[in-house]
């Protein structure tokens, strides 16, 4: 309990307790630079405001109260911000907070999605709720905070967590703080949110300064050198601009490799270059990799290799995966129900015998400006299936919906998509979702029906729900069987889509597409002029 727990302010100031209280704690004053306000600069095109105001310094306090074997920092004003990140307890406030709020009395939530999208997203309820009203994929997504009343009489009227937690706590007085701590130790300790909320540490991602990361990326950079292990690549959810003019990748390794231009980053020939690299190189965090338009112009902004890679690795007992450049903690008991759920996953690769994505081929046919719309349209002049590709059931000026891509003679709605990207699988499954909750309305029958019947011997019949399956087709350059090919948020997106489509009756299967791809080609460097006076 020192000030080596306090950052980013102007001065610390120790201070005394008053004595007599019975309560081992340490407060400190924290203050910042003296400054106008913000708002000053604006309104001084205007008038001269400045000799009038007199600069103010930002202050706030931190209090460190030692309770049983832990210490708890009472944060006022700016003191949360000068309080050391990496000495915070990741998802204490989380925990509590959740162990409090009443099961109906729940106002808000803050999550980030990792399985299909990073965004990060805050919802509100105009009441109080339950959890389900906010609508959150608990398998799909971290909850970051949460908020809400708590039952009465206990321990407070209302809690906000995430890493911090926040009480209301009327007529309390600071003095009577140690009992307090005491009772919220407690809850932490026993684990009181696995009443109304157990799915909390399903994934748990590890903060910045955690010192599990720099051995985890150690692990997986020996591994990748070593050519072990599963790991492979996708692009981080979304790309900063103009993601549909996607077309290639560049990569530099540094010296002696130099640059590559690669048209998909699951190459065998990428894991054979970072193999190259020098052994006081790292394959995580010295390779930059970007995403170029067919022009050679940048579609998302440089990243780090490891921003694209997409592990898994087991440290100290614990199962760790990292993806979009973060490591998550996973439980054992949430992933072996994922890997069950997907299990169950018929696979019928061998009986629909799809034929192979040649990435090279596709690019260069001119009949669709995506790679993945070539492949259809081979499909469905290769196979004679029904092309339903940007076919769209209309449901209103702004409600529109793509009921498949291709659809078989057999009754097979194919959804395809490439797996290089968590976004595009994430498309996938809400594909096919969707498209099986709607299959009972006109729009969707309208545009259904007629490519059923634009089959040969199909004229005068219709498909029926209980005839049809979908198809979750999945075009990937990894050997063997697609469910050992798929990583573990792929897996968390397709076990949450076949639960969303249990109810529609209509079976859910997946098929693999191989894939080929162009190998790495070397990028010459450009040639500087040098001039000399």
């Amino acid at each position: 309990m020192d000030a080596s727990v306090i950052r980013s302010a102007k001065s610390v100031t120790q201070l005394k307790p008053r004595p007599g209280l019975g309560l081992d704690f340490v407060p400190f004053l924290v203050t910042g630079d003296p400054s106008l306000p913000n708002w000053v600069s604006d309104i001084d095109a205007l008038v001269d405001v400045k000799p009038l105001l007199s600069q103010s310094a930002t202050s706030g306090a931190v209090i460190l109260i030692q309770r049983s074997d832990r210490v708890f920092a009472l944060a006022y004003g700016t003191g949360y911000h000068a309080v050391e990140g990496s000495v915070i307890e990741p998802g204490f406030g989380l925990k509590v907070a959740a162990g409090l709020i009443a099961e109906r009395r729940v106002r808000g939530a803050q999550t980030r999605g990792v399985a299909g999208n990073s965004k990060d997203q805050r919802t509100m309820l105009p009441s109080d709720g339950s959890f389900t009203d906010l609508d959150v994929a608990i398998d799909e997504d971290w909850l970051r905070q949460i908020s809400g009343r708590t039952e009465a009489g206990k321990v407070a009227s209302s809690a906000s967590g995430a890493d911090s937690l926040r009480l209301t706590l009327p007529e309390f007085l600071l003095t009577g703080i140690g009992a307090k701590l005491d009772e919220v130790l407690s809850l932490y300790n026993t684990e009181a949110f696995r009443a109304n909320f157990p799915f909390l540490d399903q994934i748990t991602p590890l903060p910045a300064k955690d010192p599990r990361i720099s051995r985890l990326d150690d692990a997986l950079d020996k591994r990748i050198r070593a050519g072990k292990g599963d790991f492979g690549f996708a692009a981080p959810d979304p790309f900063d601009v103009n993601e549909n003019h996607f077309d290639h990748y560049e990569i530099a390794l540094g010296r002696p490799l130099g640059r590559f231009e690669i048209d998909d980053l699951d190459a065998e020939e990428l894991v054979q270059l970072l193999q190259q690299m020098s052994s006081s190189k790292s394959p995580l965090h010295d390779v930059d990799v970007w995403a170029l338009d067919s022009e050679g112009k940048a579609v998302d902004r440089r990243r780090a290799m490891k921003a694209y890679l997409v592990a898994e690795q087991s440290l100290d007992g614990d199962n760790y995966l990292l993806t979009a450049g973060l490591w998550f903690v996973v439980s054992v008991d949430f992933a072996a129900q994922i890997d069950a759920a997907v299990a169950r996953i018929s696979d019928i690769s061998d009986d629909l015998a799809l034929p192979e994505w040649d990435t090279e081929a596709l690019r260069k046919a001119d009949d669709d400006p995506t790679v993945e719309g070539s492949y259809n349209k081979f499909l469905h002049r290769e196979s004679g299936y029904a092309l339903l590709d940007k076919e769209l059931a209309q449901f209103g000026p702004f409600s529109r919906l793509e009921v498949a891509d291709l659809l078989t003679p057999a009754g097979e709605l194919l959804c395809v998509k490439s797996a290089s990207k968590s976004s595009a699988l994430s498309h996938l499954v809400a594909q096919a979702v969707n498209s099986s909750a709607a299959w009972g309305s006109e729009p969707h029958q309208k545009v259904l029906q007629s490519a059923w019947k634009s089959l040969p011997g199909n004229e005068s019949d219709t498909l029926a729900r209980g005839d049809a399956k979908y198809v979750l087709a999945i075009a990937t350059s990894k050997p063997g069987p697609l469910h050992d090919s798929l990583f573990f948020f792929t897996k968390v997106l397709l076990a949450n889509g076949i639960r969303s489509m249990s109810g529609s009756q209509i079976e859910v299967v997946s098929a693999k597409i191989p894939m080929k791809v162009v190998p790495a080609k070397p990028k010459p460097r450009k040639k500087r002029t040098v001039k000399f006076k």
